[in-house]
């Protein structure tokens, strides 16, 4: 049919999302489409997030602590506070700085379906790509968000799928909209064994592959081609605790391990009320920061997937900690499974201990990199030779 303009949609718009993961495998995956030859861009999507009073309650109670703490803290901590709405400022503008400069957007930005619908449901001069991280997620409580990144605004494009995420069982109410939009797409790929198994529950004759997510695609080498020093370069060896969900949980043993080895500690927590020797943030940077940082840690510990996979790609001794109830666990250990390293994840933060970082087969997972890196881009490739046969 000729060549089509690849269009990507994921949970990044130019001013949607500043979490650094999700950037980042934004990033890898455009320059993974570009090395392949076809050029990409993504759809700047900025849905009208909305929370409803269930919602919003859940929330208060999930962050019932920090919240308790921020209230009772704040005429003692005054200047901390100043410090937390800069730190949030900073990365805001670090993060913005970074999609202005490495990803591509439409010129128009689209804010809910019917204005996608408008635009693109007749167009036959596309290929759409969603993906990755979690876009099928069934928590979504807004269920037009949900068909947007079902790609239910389009009728006559092909329609592939790139390391989706799903997250969660598909409650019985979300089925019909999995099953209507789902039976569209040309190609279907999940980044979790978990993912695959939540769609053919929905859908059994679905052809699903796993691949890994866009960030494992990219090598250390070309990682660093985009690294850049902080304006505050740690001194001396620390540990890098990426974190976002637990970290009053997480630094506490952190820290009494660092001190045992005569480390520092690199968080990225930002609502840390008090100032702890020893302990730094490195929440205000953005992704070139981090990849920087990362690169430069003598351990890590971490709660996020992005954490994890930049972990192996870099190859530093860390351990992965469960995120639930926050955010599912399945992302971190079905990618620990496909690679070998299931032993890397752990439920108690409080039993970390320098033997958790020792040990690691570094050759056997990286020939399972490898080899799952392989078959992601042979997906990647019959997505592209298809759309252009």
């Amino acid at each position: 049919m000729g060549s089509t303009e690849v269009l990507l949609l994921t949970l990044v718009g130019r001013k949607f999302s500043y979490n650094l993961g999700g950037i980042l495998q934004a990033y890898a995956l455009q320059e993974t489409l570009k090395e392949l030859g076809r050029p990409s861009k993504f759809i700047d999507y900025t849905p009208n997030v909305s929370y409803n009073r269930l919602e919003l309650m859940k929330d208060m109670i999930k962050n019932q602590k920090l919240l308790i703490s921020t209230i009772l803290n704040v005429p003692k901590y005054g200047m901390q506070k100043i410090e937390h709405r800069y730190f949030h400022k900073a990365r805001l503008i670090a993060t913005t700085k970074f999609k202005q400069n490495y990803l591509k957007f439409t010129s128009e930005t689209f804010s809910d379906i019917k204005k996608l619908e408008k635009h693109y449901q007749n167009s036959t001069g596309y290929t759409f790509i969603v993906g990755s991280d979690v876009v099928w997620s069934p928590r979504y409580n807004d269920t037009d968000r949900l068909k947007v990144f079902l790609l239910g605004f389009t009728h006559n494009s092909y329609k592939a799928s790139y390391a989706a995420s799903v997250g969660d069982p598909i409650p019985h109410h979300l089925r019909s909209i999995y099953k209507r939009y789902l039976t569209e797409f040309d190609f279907i790929s999940v980044r979790e064994r978990s993912s695959a198994k939540y769609l053919l529950d929905v859908l059994p004759t679905l052809d699903v592959e796993i691949v890994l997510d866009p960030t494992a695609l990219l090598s250390r080498e070309e990682w660093m081609k985009i690294a850049n020093p902080p304006q505050k370069i740690p001194q001396g060896s620390y540990i890098l605790v990426y974190d976002l969900y637990r970290s009053n949980e997480i630094l506490s043993p952190v820290i009494k391990f660092a001190k045992k080895h005569h480390l520092k500690v690199l968080t990225y927590s930002h609502s840390l009320f008090q100032r702890i020797k020893g302990v730094e943030t490195f929440y205000p940077y953005g992704p070139r920061e981090f990849i920087w940082l990362m690169n430069g840690a003598k351990f890590v510990v971490t709660s996020s997937f992005h954490g994890t996979v930049f972990s192996t790609i870099f190859q530093k001794p860390f351990v992965s900690i469960n995120p639930e109830p926050y955010a599912p666990v399945t992302r971190i250990r079905d990618y620990l499974d496909l690679i070998g390293a299931g032993d890397r994840l752990l439920d108690d933060p409080a039993m970390i201990t320098f033997s958790d970082f020792e040990n690691i087969d570094w050759r056997d997972i990286n020939q399972k990199l490898n080899f799952h890196k392989k078959r992601s881009i042979k997906y990647l490739k019959k997505v592209l030779r298809e759309v252009q046969a």
